[in-house]
């Protein structure tokens, strides 16, 4: 199997990820969504109706999206829906097997699965919430 290379991202993923790692959770969302509807990523390859699965491109993107969308729910204290939505992106980015990518995915999803295992570890009712991981917020970082 080969490795999804996705060396050579264009500028608007760079912005995106520096609106992430500045806690701009859905500014980064809404830019890598239009990376992805650009793509056509939205759909199968033929067409809106194709229930084929995503092309590994478009996989990626939906991941950091629902990451991204994810923590937005996180900092409003929807821990429920932050939970599923970054587990969902997690899952997405776990899917991709090998990547060569300017991007540090590994890292990246280690950050994820430590800030989940924290997240589920929150009480339910907790005075709280979720606030007190904020230095669990993964850092998209690029090589």
């Amino acid at each position: 199997m080969t490795a999804l290379d996705l060396r050579g991202w264009p500028a608007v993923h760079a912005q995106a990820a520096g609106r992430f790692n500045r806690g701009e959770f859905m500014g980064a969302a809404r830019l890598w969504e239009e990376v992805w509807q650009a793509l056509g990523a939205n759909e199968g390859p033929e067409g809106p109706d194709d229930d084929a699965p995503p092309p590994a491109e478009a996989l990626f993107l939906r991941g950091l999206i629902r990451m991204a969308a994810g923590f937005a729910r996180w900092r409003e204290g929807r821990l429920v829906p932050a939970q599923r939505l970054i587990q969902m992106g997690r899952v997405d980015l776990d899917g991709l097997g090998e990547v060569v990518s300017e991007l540090n995915l590994d890292r990246l999803r280690s950050q994820l699965r430590a800030f989940l295992a924290a997240l589920e570890a929150v009480p339910e009712g907790a005075e709280e919430g979720g606030a007190g991981l904020g230095h669990l917020v993964p850092v998209i970082e690029f090589s």
